[in-house]
């Protein structure tokens, strides 16, 4: 009998408990990540999100706004390396309420995202799997990344919110992750959850479209017309972010490994995996009979997996659709799933140690688990696919787009 057998026929017997017990173990990385930044020498709050409100600050004043080391009044900023959209935002609300009720606001809907970020990705009676299936994944968060308070919480929250609770509203996610995109051009991802929806294929390409060129609008304007500035953003882009913090997925396995994630060698090989991952989840959702909300999860796990500097404040989506993922493959192989997903919690777990003993290891690994899993996981319905219909369904595949992945009923 595997592990994951054992686990299994233990939630039959007990499955409060289990459930308890997975949820104990794995808050472990964020409960002790809390704590420490409570009572460790570094407990500042908010220093991301005083990048932006620096950077807002400078702006106003006239001063440039992108510098490695910038500096407010009052303040303990990190590094703006967001395009100007983001500081001009804030400029306006910072005019209108001070800084003192911009940071108010901003708190509030920070704290928001964060809340709904938790509650739908693990706790919802909606959400893909049961609480026992997603917990594992909550090893890869790490407590104190909340108390950075970095914008990408708000917009994933955002995103999530949206793509979630308006899902018969496409135009409100091409809105929402056009400005998003506006924020921070790498949330371009999400339009994956586009892709993925149950709609004809030039209706999601048209949503791709309009998402991409709306969102994409501003940056190419600024680096179009910029000047200094774009030079200033550009200097600080490779020295904080390709560099110093090249994050903890693709960028950061290049830094790992000893190789420049700012390549073009590098840029070419991320233009490869993002299209494996793509075309593994899109292969999973149009082969696998989703419904429209594990179609969503999918496309958010997936958009955050193409992030290629993932961050501690980029995982909190992950789980849903790797829960969707594994569940896929379960029609054809009921073996293969109870592997995979057994697969998966021991991944979780060495996530979970690596993570306690310090480092971002453990974050590296989970993400090259997850990243590796999907993409296996969409060969094998394509093979499934093949295996029962032969050669001429896989012809067809585009097909399959309007009549043969009809989704299950929600």
């Amino acid at each position: 009998m595997t592990p994951s057998e054992m686990l299994q026929q233990a939630q039959a017997r007990h499955p409060k408990l289990t459930t308890a017990s997975f949820l104990a173990v794995f808050l472990v990385p964020a409960v002790i990540g809390s704590i420490q930044h409570f009572v460790g020498p570094q407990h500042y709050w908010f220093r991301n999100y005083e990048a932006v409100a620096c950077a807002a600050q400078r702006w106003a004043q006239g001063v440039a706004m992108y510098a490695t080391n910038q500096a407010c009044p009052g303040m303990r900023p990190s590094s703006y390396v967001y395009p100007p959209a983001a500081a001009r935002a804030v400029a306006t609300v910072i005019e209108a309420m001070g800084q003192t009720g911009a940071t108010a606001l901003y708190g509030g809907l920070f704290w928001a995202a964060a809340g709904f970020l938790f509650w739908s990705a693990s706790f919802a009676s909606n959400a893909p799997g049961t609480l026992r299936d997603r917990a594992p994944f909550l090893a890869m968060h790490s407590g104190a990344a909340l108390f950075w308070g970095n914008i990408a919480i708000l917009v994933h929250g955002a995103v999530a919110a949206v793509a979630v609770l308006l899902i018969d509203v496409p135009l409100a996610l091409v809105v929402a992750i056009a400005l998003s995109t506006m924020i921070k051009p790498v949330f371009l991802s999400y339009v994956v959850v586009l892709l993925y929806a149950v709609h004809a294929p030039v209706r999601r390409l048209a949503y791709v479209a309009i998402a991409a060129i709306l969102g994409l609008a501003p940056t190419i304007w600024f680096v179009a017309t910029g000047g200094d500035a774009v030079r200033q953003w550009q200097s600080t882009m490779a020295s904080f972010v390709l560099s110093r913090q090249p994050g903890n997925s693709f960028f950061g396995w290049v830094a790992t490994l000893g190789g420049d994630p700012g390549t073009l060698a590098v840029m070419i090989l991320y233009v490869v995996f993002a299209g494996l991952l793509i075309s593994a989840g899109l292969a999973i959702a149009e082969t696998g009979r989703l419904r429209a909300l594990d179609r969503v999860w999918l496309g958010l796990t997936v958009a955050n997996l193409l992030n290629p500097r993932l961050m501690p404040y980029d995982v909190l989506l992950l789980g849903p659709g790797m829960v969707v993922a594994v569940a896929s493959v379960r029609d054809f192989s009921p073996r293969l799933a109870r592997g995979v997903s057994g697969f998966l919690l021991g991944a979780c777990l060495v996530v979970l140690v690596t993570t306690m003993l310090g480092g971002r290891l453990g974050q590296k690994l989970g993400f090259l688990a997850f990243a590796a899993t999907l993409i296996g996981l969409g060969a094998m319905r394509l093979r499934g696919e093949y295996n029962a219909h032969g050669l001429s369904r896989l012809k067809r595949l585009p097909g399959l787009w309007r009549t043969a992945a009809t989704p299950q009923a929600d």
